[in-house]
C-alpha cells in the first residue's frame, strides 16, 4: 500500500529530468566532448564524465517511471472496479506494458552510448521515447473515460491533447531531419557537427526537435500531478 504521497515520485521525475540533462550538457561542452549548439540529447551523455552522471540519472528516471506507471496501473484498476467498466481493462494492461518497455528502452540508453553500442542505444531510444509516447496517449484516454471520478478539467484535457499533438510533430521532424543529416554528413565526428558539415541544417533542426519532443512529453507528463495526488492509498494485489 502507498499514501498518496506518491505524486512526488510524478514531480521528481519531471523535474529531475531536464535538470540531469542540463548537467550532463554542460560538462559535456566544458570538456570539448559536444559542440554547444544544439547537440543531441544522447550526446551530451556520450563520453565520461558526463556519461556516468547521465547512466546514473537514468537509471534512476527508469525506477521512476515504473513506480509512476505501477501506482497509476493500480489507481485505474481501482476505478475500473467500482464502475465495472471491463472496457477499461485492456487499456490499463496495455499502458503498463508500453510503459515498462520504456523502462527497458531508458536503460539501454543510459547504459549502452552511442560512440560504444549504436544499435543497442537506437533501439533503447526508440522503445523509451515510442512506448513513453503510447503510454501517455493511453492515459489521456483513460483520464478523460474517468474524468469525473479524476475530477478532471475540460482545459486540462485540451492542454494535453494540444501538447501531445506538437509532441508527435515534433518527433517526426526530428526522425525525418535525423535520416537526411546522417545521409548527408561528410565530416569525421557525429559528436562534433560543424557549420561546414554537409547536412549541418538537418543535424540541428532533428536535435532540437527532439529536445523540443522530449520537454512536451515531460509537460504532458507532469499534468498527471492532481490525478495521483486524490490517491489515498493503493492496494498491491
Amino acid at each position: 500500500m502507498t499514501s498518496s504521497r506518491s505524486y512526488l515520485a510524478l514531480l521528481i521525475f519531471c523535474i529531475s529530468v531536464p535538470i540531469a540533462f542540463g548537467i550532463t550538457y554542460v560538462v559535456s561542452v566544458s570538456n570539448g566532448d559536444i559542440p554547444a549548439f544544439f547537440p543531441y540529447i544522447s550526446d551530451t551523455g556520450t563520453l565520461p564524465p558526463a556519461s556516468c552522471i547521465f547512466g546514473q540519472f537514468v537509471d534512476i528516471g527508469t525506477a521512476l517511471i515504473f513506480f509512476i506507471c505501477l501506482i497509476r496501473y493500480y489507481h485505474i484498476k481501482c476505478l475500473i472496479m467500482s464502475r465495472r467498466s471491463k472496457n477499461m481493462i485492456n487499456w490499463n494492461k496495455f499502458s503498463f506494458i508500453f510503459g515498462n518497455i520504456s523502462c527497458l528502452g531508458l536503460s539501454l540508453v543510459g547504459n549502452f552510448q552511442f560512440t560504444n553500442q549504436f544499435i543497442l542505444h537506437s533501439i533503447g531510444a526508440v522503445l523509451s521515447f515510442g512506448g513513453l509516447f503510447i503510454y501517455i496517449n493511453i492515459q489521456i484516454y483513460i483520464s478523460k473515460y474517468f474524468a469525473s471520478e479524476l475530477k478532471l478539467k475540460n482545459w486540462v484535457h485540451i492542454y494535453r491533447l494540444v501538447f501531445i499533438c506538437l509532441s508527435t510533430i515534433s518527433s517526426i521532424i526530428s526522425s525525418i531531419f535525423l535520416v537526411i543529416s546522417f545521409s548527408k554528413f561528410d565530416g569525421e565526428d557525429r559528436l562534433q557537427w560543424k557549420p561546414t558539415d554537409s547536412g549541418f541544417v538537418e543535424h540541428v533542426i532533428s536535435s532540437s526537435s527532439e529536445w523540443v519532443f522530449v520537454l512536451l512529453l515531460i509537460m504532458v507528463f507532469a499534468s498527471f500531478t492532481n490525478e495521483f495526488k486524490q490517491i489515498e492509498s493503493v492496494k498491491f494485489n
